[in-house]
């Protein structure tokens, strides 16, 4: 649930900042889906995709973007600061998913590896 909050909420994000239109926001749930874990391997897989897909297209947002714009939608908040507020977010749900591997015994660590 965590990951997939984070990708969708993400997506929303990076693509108003480009400037893209994006679907509206998911009040009902805030991007948290119903089912507590992806319904198959190959769903996490596609998640997992999702996820390397968005990191890609942060990095080239952040290199292609206009810190100084203004997004209304956002309550006015600069690019720069929409960008720093999903570093946040990400930050933030992804310790909570170390921390939960941690405290269930499924968390490896991984040095250098760059996976979780």
């Amino acid at each position: 649930q965590i990951a997939h909050h984070m990708s969708e909420w993400g997506w929303i994000l990076v693509k108003k900042i480009q400037g893209k239109p994006v679907k509206g926001p998911d009040e009902e749930n805030n991007f948290f889906p119903t089912e507590p874990a992806p319904p198959s391997e190959d769903a996490w897989e596609a998640l997992t995709l999702a996820w390397k897909t968005l990191a890609n297209e942060i990095e080239k947002t952040i290199r292609e973007f206009d810190p100084t714009v203004l997004h209304p939608e956002f309550d006015n908040m600069t690019s720069a600061d929409a960008m720093m507020v999903l570093v946040t977010h990400n930050s933030n749900h992804s310790s909570r998913i170390v921390i939960l591997r941690k405290a269930l015994g499924i968390w490896q660590e991984k040095h250098g590896s760059g996976e979780i």
